[in-house]
C-alpha cells in the first residue's frame, strides 16, 4: 500500500512539471491573440550604409492550445501590392539594408527618395492566421546613381564684343545621389580643336555650383577662359562641355557625357595704357610727368595705378583720360561725385566716364581704377600707404615714401623670417593690398628672407603691384667718379642696389681726356669724397667682358 502512495505522488509531481512547461492560459484562450508591432524609428539608406542591419519587433502572437507559430512581415507602399519581407518563427526579422532597399523599390516606392509606407505582420498557427494592426514608418531609400546630364539648347556659341557683359547660360538636368544631397556640380569646357595648336590647358573648370543646375557667364569670361585655354582670337574653336556631380556621401562624384559645341571668340583692342594730362602738369599729354594708368592683366579693358595729382598751389586737381600722348576725339572724361568716409576720413570719386567734362578732385596722390568696358570709374585719394604685420604685432602701419617719378613706395622695416604683413591706405582696412597685388584681395603676404632691417618697396605703378626688399646693410646706389668724368663724385653715374647688395646699371667708361687710354674710376656709396670709396683690380674675361 505504501508503495501504490509512493508512486500516485510521483504521477503527481511529473505532471504538475509538465504543466510548467506550457503557458496555461493557452488551453483556455477561446481566440488568439495578435502580436503588436513595435515602433521603428526613420530607417536612413545610402550607398554607405548598405551593409548595415535593419530589424524589425513584435510582440509573441497567443493562440489557443499553445500551437507552434510562424510569422511573416509585410509592407505595403500606398495602394500598391502588398510585399513580404520576410519570415521568421520568432518575434523579429532582420535584413540588411540592401536586402531591405530591394524589397522597399520592388513594393513600388521611389528610389532616392522620402516617404512613409505601412508594415504588419501576420501570425501563422495550424490553418489559422491573426494579422498586427499596422505601423508607419518614415524612409529614405537609395534609388540607382543618376549622372547629370548636359545638354545645351544650341551647340554653336558666337561671343561678341558689343555684347561682352551679356550672360551665356550653361545648365544640365539634375544628377541623384543620396536624398537630400548637396550636390556641388563643376562645370568644365575641353579644348579639342582650332587653329591654335598650342594648347595651354585643354581642360578646365569654368565654374561651380551648389544645388544649382545652371551656370552663367558673361560673354567677356567665357571668351577670356577659351582663348586661355589655346583658342584662337575672332575664329571658331572646337570644345566639349560636361558637368560632375559630387556630394559628401559621393566624393568621387559622377560625370556626365560630353557635348561637343563651337564657340566663336572676339578679338577686343584696348589700349595697354592711359595718360592722364591735367591743370597738375600744364595739361600736356606727351609731357614726362603726365601720369599713366596701366591696364591691368587680370582683364582687359580694366585699368589700374596709382599717380599723383598733386597740383603746385594745392588747388583741385582736373584731368582726362587720353589713350595717345597728343589731343584728338579719343580722350574723355567723367563727372564724379566725392565722398569722405565719416569714420576713417578717406576721401573716394566714383562716376561714369564720358565724353566731355573735366574729372575734378582734391589733390593729392589717387589710387585709380577705370572699367573702360562699363566706363566705371573709382578713384582712393591716398594720404598715407604704410606696410602693417607680424612684426609690429599689427599695430600702427610703418608709412612709405612715394616716388613719383619710378610710382614707387618705400621705408625702411625690421621683419622676421615667416612673418605675415600687408600694406593699407590711411590707415584703413577696408583699403588693404593682399598677397595677390589689389586692393581688398587676397591674403597675407609673408616674409620668407632672413630675419632684419630692410628698405621696404612696394610698387603701384605696375599692376598687380609688386613688392621687393633691400637689406639696409648696402646703400641705395654706388656711384662712378673716373677719369671718364673728371673724377667729380656729385656727378658721377651710379649703379642702383636691385636686392641684397647687388649693384646693376650701364656705365659709358671711356677716358674723357684720351679715349685711346684705359679708363679709370672708383665706386663710392654717396656723391661726395668723404664717404665710403674703393677701387679693385679689373680682370680681362675676353670676348668684350671684364671681372
Amino acid at each position: 500500500m505504501k508503495t501504490f502512495k509512493y508512486l500516485l505522488s510521483v504521477l503527481a509531481f511529473a505532471s504538475i512539471a509538465l504543466s510548467c512547461t506550457h503557458d496555461p492560459e493557452a488551453y483556455s484562450l477561446k481566440e488568439a491573440v495578435a502580436p503588436v508591432m513595435n515602433d521603428h524609428a526613420m530607417i536612413l539608406v545610402t550607398e554607405t550604409t548598405m551593409n548595415e542591419n535593419v530589424t524589425f519587433t513584435w510582440s509573441r502572437a497567443r493562440v489557443p492550445g499553445n500551437q507552434e507559430i510562424s510569422y511573416v512581415l509585410y509592407g505595403q507602399y500606398g495602394d500598391n501590392a502588398v510585399q513580404t519581407f520576410g519570415n521568421s518563427a520568432v518575434p523579429e526579422i532582420t535584413m540588411s539594408k540592401s536586402d531591405f532597399n530591394t524589397a522597399v523599390i520592388n513594393a513600388g516606392a521611389p528610389g532616392t527618395d522620402k516617404f512613409s509606407m505601412k508594415f504588419k505582420v501576420e501570425a501563422f498557427y495550424g490553418d489559422s492566421s491573426i494579422t498586427s494592426a499596422p505601423i508607419d514608418v518614415t524612409i529614405t531609400s537609395q534609388g540607382d546613381l543618376v549622372a547629370p546630364v548636359s545638354e545645351l539648347e544650341s551647340t554653336e556659341i558666337s561671343l561678341s564684343s558689343e555684347n561682352w557683359d551679356s550672360n551665356v547660360v550653361f545648365d544640365w538636368d539634375a544628377a541623384k545621389l543620396e536624398y537630400g544631397a548637396s550636390i556641388t556640380y563643376n562645370v568644365y569646357l575641353t579644348y579639342t580643336g582650332g587653329t591654335k595648336s598650342d594648347v595651354s590647358d585643354s581642360n578646365q573648370l569654368i565654374g561651380t555650383t551648389t544645388d544649382e543646375t545652371t551656370l552663367s557667364l558673361t560673354q567677356e569670361k567665357l571668351n577670356d577662359i577659351v582663348l586661355g585655354m589655346g583658342a584662337a582670337e575672332g575664329e571658331s574653336a572646337s570644345m566639349e562641355f560636361y558637368v560632375t556631380a559630387s556630394s559628401e556621401e559621393y566624393p568621387d562624384g559622377l560625370e556626365s557625357a560630353h557635348q561637343a559645341i563651337t564657340v566663336t571668340t572676339y578679338s577686343a583692342n584696348y589700349p595697354d595704357k592711359f595718360y592722364l594730362p591735367g591743370n597738375y602738369q600744364s595739361w600736356n599729354p606727351a609731357g614726362e610727368d603726365c601720369a599713366v594708368i596701366n591696364v591691368t592683366t587680370s582683364s582687359k579693358g580694366i585699368y589700374e595705378s596709382v599717380v599723383d595729382l598733386t597740383t603746385s598751389d594745392g588747388s583741385d586737381a582736373e584731368f582726362k583720360f587720353n589713350p595717345d600722348q597728343s589731343w584728338s576725339e579719343k580722350d574723355f572724361g567723367a563727372s564724379v561725385t566725392v565722398e569722405t568716409d565719416g569714420t576713417t576720413g578717406t576721401v573716394t570719386a566714383s562716376g561714369k566716364a564720358n565724353v566731355g567734362d573735366n574729372i575734378k578732385v582734391p589733390s593729392g596722390i589717387w589710387r585709380i581704377y577705370l572699367n573702360y568696358k562699363t566706363k566705371d570709374l573709382e578713384m582712393t585719394k591716398i594720404n598715407s600707404l604704410g606696410i602693417i604685420g607680424d612684426f609690429n604685432s599689427w599695430g600702427s602701419q610703418v608709412n612709405l615714401t612715394f616716388d613719383k617719378a619710378t610710382g614707387i613706395w618705400s621705408g625702411n622695416a625690421t621683419i622676421s623670417n615667416g612673418d605675415g604683413y600687408k600694406f593699407r591706405i590711411n590707415d584703413d582696412w577696408n583699403w588693404s593690398i593682399g598677397s595677390d597685388g589689389g586692393f581688398n584681395a587676397g591674403g597675407n603676404f609673408t616674409f620668407d628672407k632672413t630675419t632684419g632691417e630692410y628698405k621696404v618697396m612696394l610698387n603701384t605703378s605696375v599692376y598687380p603691384y609688386t613688392v621687393s626688399f633691400a637689406s639696409t646693410d648696402y646703400p641705395d646706389a654706388l656711384y662712378i667718379p673716373g677719369n671718364h668724368q673728371g673724377w667729380a663724385p656729385a656727378a658721377a653715374p651710379s649703379l642702383l642696389n636691385d636686392n641684397d647688395g647687388y649693384y646693376e646699371g650701364y656705365v659709358n667708361l671711356v677716358n674723357s681726356s684720351d679715349a685711346s687710354s684705359n679708363c679709370e674710376f672708383k665706386f663710392t656709396t654717396a656723391g661726395d669724397w668723404s664717404h665710403t670709396n674703393y677701387g679693385g683690380t679689373v680682370i680681362d674675361g675676353g670676348n668684350g667682358t671684364y671681372t
